[in-house]
C-alpha cells in the first residue's frame, strides 16, 4: 500500500538513510569542520585556498571513483554492500577528526577527504535508488520528500553537538568541540543501521549486457556518450549549477563568521533555523515539480539563488545573516533534489548506480572548481564578497544549458 506521496516500505527505507545522512552533511561539512579547519588545523594567510584545495581533492577523487563503482554496482547487484562499505568509511574518518592535533593541516585535510569521498560515494549509490524505489509519476514528490526529511538528521545533529561546540574554539572548551565529530559519526551510523536493513530488500537488477570489468563500462559508456545526448545534456547543466551550490554550502558559514561576526554558537542557531524552514520548502518544491514542470520549478529556485548571493555580497546590516539563511533555505535542498529528480526521469533501466555514477562525477567535479575559484579570487583580492559574485555566473551558464534539455514534463 502506498499514500499519495508514493510511502511504501522500500520509499521509508530510502528516506530513512536521507534521514542519517544528514546528520553528518547538515554539520559535519559546512558547519563544524570548516570553522574548525581555519581556526584550529590552518589559520595561515592561505587558509582559504587550502581549505578550497581540501574540498576540491575530495570531490574529484570522489569524481573519479563514482562512475566505476556505480558499474560496478550495476553489473554485480553489489549496491547495497557497497553502500554499507561507503558509509562505513566516512563514519570512521569522521570520529578520527578528534584525534587532529592543533596546525596538522595536512592530517586534518586527509581525514576530511577521507570521510567526505565515503559520503559522496554512498549519496552516489544511495540516489540510485530512486528510480528502483519511486512509484511512476512519482519521483518529484518522493525525491523532495527524502530530501526534506532528511533534514530531521541535520537537526538531531545540531541538537547533540549544541552542548559540546557551542563554547566554540577557545582553549577551555576545545576538547568539548572535538568531541562534536564522534557525536555526529555515531549518530550517522545509529540512524542508518535500520534504513540499511530496508534497503537491502530492494532488488538491485542486472544491468544490461555490457563488459564485466566496471572500467571498461564506464569507459564504454562515455565513449557513446551520444546514445544519451540529453542525460549528458543534463549533467553539463548540472555540473554548471552544482558549481554554485556546493561553493555556498562550504563557504556560507565561513564567509557569516568572517564578514558579520557570526559565533559559533549562533552558527549553530542558524543551522537548527535552516533546518527547520528547509524541509516544508523541500516537500513543497518536490510537489511543485510534479505539479508544475521540473524545469520551471529549478528555474524558480535559481532565481532566488541569484538573490541570495546579490545579498550576501553586498548587505551589511545585522539582519543579513538570518535572512540569508532562510533564502537558503527555500533553495539549498530544494535545487538538489529538483536535480535528482529530473535525472531520475533520463536514466535508462537497469543502469541507475552506473548513471547516477557519472552525476556523482558532474557534481563533484563542479564541486571541485567552485570552491578552488572561490578561494583563489578570495586569496588575490582580499574579499570574500567579490569571489561570491563569480558564484553567480555558473547558475547562470547551468540554467542557459537546462533549458535546452527535454526532461519530459
Amino acid at each position: 500500500m502506498r499514500s499519495g506521496w508514493g510511502i511504501t516500505y522500500q520509499v521509508r527505507a530510502w528516506i530513512g538513510y536521507d534521514i542519517a545522512s544528514s546528520t553528518y552533511f547538515g554539520v559535519f561539512p559546512a558547519v563544524l569542520f570548516p570553522v574548525y579547519f581555519l581556526s584550529f588545523l590552518d589559520s595561515g594567510p592561505a587558509a582559504d585556498l587550502h581549505w578550497g584545495l581540501t574540498t576540491a581533492t575530495a570531490f574529484v577523487v570522489a569524481a573519479i571513483a563514482a562512475p566505476v563503482l556505480g558499474a560496478a554496482a550495476d553489473r554485480h547487484a553489489s549496491r547495497w554492500q557497497l553502500l554499507v562499505a561507503m558509509t562505513l568509511l566516512c563514519c570512521a574518518a569522521t570520529a578520527s577528526v578528534e584525534l587532529a592535533p592543533g596546525g596538522a593541516m595536512l592530517a586534518g585535510a586527509l581525514l576530511f577527504i577521507a570521510a567526505h569521498v565515503g559520503y559522496t560515494l554512498a549519496m552516489s549509490l544511495y540516489d540510485s535508488y530512486l528510480p528502483l524505489v519511486a512509484p511512476a509519476g512519482m519521483a518529484g514528490r518522493v525525491s523532495g520528500l527524502g530530501w526534506g526529511l532528511g533534514f530531521i538528521g541535520g537537526i538531531a545533529a545540531i541538537s547533540a553537538v549544541m552542548p559540546l561546540a557551542s563554547g566554540g574554539l577557545e582553549p577551555k572548551h576545545l576538547a568539548d568541540f572535538r568531541w562534536s565529530f564522534p557525536v555526529i559519526a555515531a549518530l550517522f551510523l545509529l540512524f542508518a543501521l535500520p534504513a540499511l536493513g530496508g534497503l537491502r530488500k530492494v532488488r538491485s537488477p542486472l544491468a544490461p549486457a555490457a563488459p564485466s570489468n566496471p572500467f571498461q563500462a564506464a569507459w564504454r559508456t562515455l565513449r557513446g556518450w551520444r546514445d544519451q545526448r540529453e542525460l549528458f545534456r543534463f549533467l553539463l547543466a548540472y555540473y554548471l549549477i552544482n558549481d554554485g551550490v556546493v561553493t555556498i554550502i562550504f563557504f556560507a558559514a565561513i564567509y557569516l563568521h568572517d564578514s558579520f561576526g557570526v559565533t559559533v554558537e549562533d552558527l549553530l542557531w542558524l543551522t537548527l533555523l535552516y533546518h527547520v524552514l528547509a524541509l516544508p520548502a523541500t516537500l513543497a518544491f518536490g510537489w511543485l515539480a510534479d505539479h508544475w514542470s521540473h524545469r520551471k520549478a529549478i528555474f524558480f529556485s535559481l532565481v532566488i539563488w541569484a538573490g541570495t548571493i546579490l545579498l550576501m555580497a553586498f548587505g551589511t546590516e545585522p539582519w543579513v545573516p538570518v535572512t540569508v539563511i532562510a533564502l537558503l533555505a527555500m533553495v539549498l535542498g530544494s535545487t538538489q533534489a529538483l536535480l535528482r529528480s529530473a535525472f531520475a526521469r533520463l536514466v535508462p533501466a537497469g543502469r541507475s548506480a552506473e548513471f547516477f555514477g557519472f552525476n556523482a562525477l558532474a557534481g563533484r567535479l563542479s564541486a571541485a572548481l567552485g570552491p578552488i575559484l572561490f578561494g583563489v579570487v578570495a586569496s588575490a583580492t582580499g574579499s570574500q564578497r567579490i569571489a561570491l559574485l563569480s558564484v553567480l555566473l555558473f547558475l547562470l551558464a547551468g540554467g542557459v544549458v537546462l533549458a535546452r534539455v527535454r526532461i519530459g514534463d
